[in-house]
């Protein structure tokens, strides 16, 4: 248990120190790539977005709190602790920053990215953060020739099949 309480300590530092760690990136030669996401059920699609990211650079995974979360979807499936274990377990992931809002661009704005990355289901889509890329000189991409993988059907499948047995 103090484990786990020592940890959660660090986390609510966490959001800082990892944007300051950014920040010192980014006056070194390597290029700032920032994507984001929940990252409750990794899959195959996420570590190809990664590595993809560590190709053009120093990469910064956002993560959506447990609040956040628990806002959009009713249920926390695994707890923001081992989401970030799991994330900086990841070697294409250098740093993880968490935040709360709806979208990243109160994010974008902090770190400044040279890139803000995100997955092939973004594809043709507007998103949020496209304003704040503009304003801040980030450029945005998207990934992946198709979504082979997706998180929430992965979710119902898993869903359907503890049901039916």
């Amino acid at each position: 248990m103090n484990i786990h309480l020592l940890q959660l300590k660090q986390l609510q530092m966490m959001q800082f120190s990892d944007i300051q760690c950014g920040e010192e990136e980014m006056k070194s030669a390597r290029r700032i790539v920032l994507t984001t996401g929940v990252f409750h059920i990794l899959h195959p699609g996420h570590i190809e977005l990664f590595e993809y990211c560590a190709s053009l650079g120093s990469v910064i995974v956002g993560i959506n709190s447990d609040m956040y979360v628990k806002n959009k979807s009713g249920k926390i499936l695994i707890p923001l602790i081992d989401r970030i274990y799991t994330l900086k377990s990841i070697k294409y992931v250098d740093h993880v920053v968490v935040f709360n809002e709806e979208d990243a661009s109160d994010l974008i704005r902090k770190i400044r990215p040279y890139y803000f990355v995100k997955g092939p289901d973004y594809i043709g889509k507007h998103i949020p953060e496209e304003q704040m890329c503009r304003e801040t000189g980030t450029t945005y991409m998207v990934t992946g020739q198709t979504k082979k993988y997706n998180s929430s059907e992965l979710l119902n499948f898993n869903e359907q099949s503890i049901k039916n047995n």
